[in-house]
């Protein structure tokens, strides 16, 4: 898609179910928003992105703001990829909640989130994961 809430809504997704499916990959998430280099890392560089997708939704905002609410929605990928699913919460639960406070941080209106919720749920992200799991696992193996 060539709309730039719905591709991040999807993107993210694919991290949650990546997370999901092997327990060293959340634990690489959860470190990786847990540790002060790698986490500034992470902050730096998707303060931008997440400028350019949602500055629609913030015009008085400058990329400090930005940066500030990077920390927040950072912080809520980081929870939902770290509590694993279970009889009480789904993915379908997780994905969902995850996209709800994700885009109210950022005001995108709730018609919008509701559109996010449902693009995402065309998708077989359990596959789309598993494959690009694969596909990283391969590129790795045939650098060493």
């Amino acid at each position: 898609t060539d709309d730039k809430i719905l591709f991040y809504a999807a993107e993210t997704t694919l991290q949650l179910y990546m997370a999901e499916s092997h327990e060293h990959i959340r634990e690489m998430y959860a470190v990786s928003y847990t540790l002060p280099e790698t986490s500034r890392i992470i902050y730096d560089t998707i303060t931008h992105k997440l400028e350019y997708i949602f500055a629609e939704h913030l015009p008085e905002l400058e990329t400090k703001d930005f940066y500030c609410l990077e920390i927040a929605s950072g912080g809520i990928m980081r929870s939902f990829m770290t509590v694993p699913c279970n009889i009480f919460f789904t993915m379908d639960m997780k994905v969902r909640a995850f996209l709800e406070a994700t885009f109210r941080v950022y005001k995108v209106p709730e018609r919008k989130i509701a559109e996010a919720v449902e693009f995402v749920g065309r998708f077989d992200f359990k596959a789309i994961a598993e494959q690009v799991i694969a596909n990283m696992l391969d590129y790795l193996e045939s650098k060493t």
